[in-house]
Parts: structure tokens; C-alpha cells; sequence
């Protein structure tokens, strides 16, 4: 079982920013690293015990990494259960350095090794990793959903300064979209005392959707 790549300097930020997000649904998650001739690695959150959330991020390799190389007994799939903390250190460690390689390799564990070189010298950062079973990646693919009609939303901040506000009603919300001639997005938060809401109307269909 073998696994190395290059990471693309330019990318490190926007792949650290991809990690944080999905710290904030669960703080383990696992990474598929797939055939060369596929064109996308992935980073899965499978619903556990504690959490019924699934997400699902694809990584272009080409956009990612350069000289992929990857070789295993599973049809070249490599799958491993990784911690985004010790992922998240290595990536800001990794952004100040002038090369960065990737590589699985065996130190009395398994672990996902960040080869990080820099000005001052080498860094070397090891994150443990559980190997994933072919079985148990097989049933962490993403579920195919049918594509349905949607809106553009507004801006993220424009949505976060509302939820921020809606948060001190409780810790749920409703969302409700409607799509037609003048279609529209609203949320709301409810408690005993009070009740408040937000809507956007006049918003774009999603031209990428289908009906």
C-alpha cells in the first residue's frame, strides 16, 4: 500500500479553509484517495452515532496535487479515517514552506506524512490515520440525490449575519424556498416569547438545476 503526492503551494489555504468547514459538522472524517485515472480524491463525514450529518468534498486531483501516485491491494483505493484538527495543523505548518509532499508511510502506526520543505530546513509532520477497510469505503459513498430546482442564495455573510441574529431565539430554524415568478428564501427562529423571521424574495433560479 503505497500513496505520494505533491501539494500545489497555491492551494494550501483554500484546502485549510475546506478542513475548518467541515470541523465545524465533525472532528473526524475520512479521506478516499482513489485510482490515479480518477479525477477526484475525496474527504467523507459519515452520520455516526453522534452525528446524522453526511458531507462529502471532492478534490480535483489536477487542481490539487501534482505527481499523484497511489498503488494498492483494493483496486488502488486507499481509504483512511483522519483527525481535521492534526489535518488542520499540518496545513498551517504547510503554508509556510516552499514544497510540500504527502505520503502514507508506517511508523509503528499507520500516518499520513506532511514532508514540508522550507527555507530554514525540513519539517516533518505525521498524523496518525486508521486504515479504512474496501468494505466499509464501499458504504461511505456519496448517496446519489436527485437534482432539483433551487435558488441563488445571497451572499454568505449576508446569511450568516441573520442566523447570528436568529440564534438568540434557540438553537433550531426553519428554512422554506419557494420557486416560481418571483421566487424567495426565507428562515426563522421561534421561541415561547417570540418569533422572528427573514426573507429574500425576487431571487434567481439556479440555472445549473433541472425541473
Amino acid at each position: 500500500m503505497r500513496f505520494k503526492t505533491r501539494l500545489r503551494m497555491g492551494r494550501i489555504s483554500a484546502l485549510l479553509r475546506v478542513v475548518q468547514a467541515l470541523q465545524k459538522v465533525d472532528r473526524r472524517c475520512i479521506l478516499h484517495l482513489t485510482p490515479q485515472e480518477d479525477d477526484q480524491a475525496r474527504i467523507i463525514l459519515f452520520p455516526t452515532a453522534l452525528s446524522s450529518v453526511a458531507a462529502y468534498a471532492g478534490l480535483p486531483k489536477s487542481y490539487w496535487f501534482d505527481g499523484y501516485r497511489i498503488e494498492s491491494q483494493s483496486g488502488n483505493n486507499i481509504g483512511m479515517e483522519v483527525d481535521l484538527q492534526n489535518m488542520d495543523r499540518a496545513l498551517k505548518s504547510a503554508a509556510g514552506g516552499d514544497e510540500v509532499v504527502i505520503k502514507l508511510a508506517k511508523k509503528g502506526v499507520p500516518v499520513l506524512t506532511f514532508d514540508i520543505r522550507t527555507a530554514l530546513g525540513p519539517i516533518v509532520q505525521d498524523i496518525p490515520v486508521s486504515i479504512v477497510s474496501s468494505t466499509r469505503l464501499e458504504e461511505c459513498r456519496e448517496v446519489e440525490i436527485a437534482t432539483l430546482p433551487g435558488v441563488v442564495l445571497p451572499s454568505l455573510a449576508n446569511l450568516c449575519s441573520v442566523v447570528e441574529r436568529l440564534k438568540s431565539l434557540g438553537n433550531h430554524a426553519s428554512i422554506k424556498t419557494v420557486i416560481g415568478e418571483r421566487s424567495s428564501f426565507s428562515i426563522e427562529a421561534s421561541s415561547d416569547a417570540a418569533n422572528l423571521s427573514a426573507s429574500y424574495e425576487g431571487l434567481e433560479v439556479d440555472p445549473s438545476s433541472s425541473t
